[in-house]
């Protein structure tokens, strides 16, 4: 998956050391293309050679022509005999869309040099000279493992008509219980979601259409009336032979409403009558106007 121009370099932090000692192989990928997109290659050694888990970084940066910087792989390596270790050469293949053709490349091999400690061949003949002379065989130490064991279980579980046979059983009947009262709550929730927005909506509608009538007095008292009346409602689920005065006053404070909004929303509907009747002044129309669009803003809100 690397696509651009790129370089593999590999690197120890020292070339000489002693058994047990450790020393930083690096192997780095520098160049310009997609280098977060692909993986550095895996760093292979001797098997005599203890490798750690690599510790990644990546210098990368962006520019108007893309990615460029390099990134790299620190292995921690620890040898453990004396020696001359190569590490071997970490191929890369990436594709040069300059070229239009696939690059393979490598790093080159690299030696370190273990100058102390003890050499693999000493420590293999310190190992068998140990066995031979500390180990004592019997005839009884290795036997045949036994298939079939005459073993009893400390404790008899039965299954049947035990605690955890009720409770799986009744598990499946609480889970559609609980199913059934969720369904049920979120449809009662969305049917009463669905009656609040369509309060609004028919509450805008109206008060859009007695603002477009607020020159004339009659149509503009007439909109708002309806725009009240329907918004509460539709709110409140009551129906039109139902509404009056004193059901209005009752219910909205039993939903806790500020007195001085139920005031108010008694006051709006009254004026919306005495208009059929006497004159109003552009003000009053106005202030009319305003009052009821906060009045619905208001008790709207109280309601969430």
């Amino acid at each position: 998956g690397a696509v651009g121009q790129f370089k593999l370099d590999l690197e120890t932090s020292k070339s000489e050391l002693n058994s047990s000692e450790s020393v930083q192989a690096t192997l780095k990928i520098s160049g310009n293309g997609n280098l977060k997109l692909f993986s550095i290659p895996e760093l292979v050694v001797p098997n005599s050679v203890e490798k750690y888990d690599p510790q990644f970084k990546d210098n990368v940066k962006t520019n108007i022509n893309g990615m460029y910087g390099n990134i790299t792989n620190t292995y921690t390596l620890v040898p453990q005999f004396k020696g001359k270790y190569t590490i071997s050469s970490a191929d890369f293949v990436y594709f040069d869309p300059k070229k239009e053709n696939y690059i393979k490349i490598s790093s080159g091999d690299l030696m370190i040099n273990v100058l102390d400690g003890p050499s693999s061949l000493t420590s293999l003949k310190l190992s068998e000279n140990k066995n031979s002379n500390n180990i004592v065989v019997s005839e009884n130490q290795f036997k045949f493992l036994i298939t079939k064991p005459d073993l009893l279980p400390i404790h008899e579980f039965e299954f049947i008509f035990s605690n955890i046979f009720y409770t799986l059983i009744s598990l499946p009947f609480l889970a559609i219980l609980l199913t059934l009262f969720g369904t049920n709550s979120l449809k009662k929730r969305n049917t009463e979601e669905s009656k609040s927005r369509r309060a609004n909506i028919l509450a805008k509608k109206f008060l859009s259409e007695a603002k477009s009538n607020i020159d004339n007095e009659d149509i503009f008292y007439i909109a708002l009336e309806r725009a009240l009346l329907n918004f509460f409602k539709l709110k409140f689920s009551i129906e039109s032979s139902d509404l009056s005065k004193q059901k209005i006053k009752k219910i909205l404070k039993d939903q806790n409403i500020d007195p001085s909004i139920i005031e108010l929303f008694l006051k709006l509907i009254e004026n919306c009558e005495f208009a059929r009747y006497t004159p109003s002044s552009n003000s009053a129309i106005l202030n009319d106007y305003d009052s009821s669009v906060q009045l619905i803003s208001d008790i709207d809100k109280h309601l969430k």
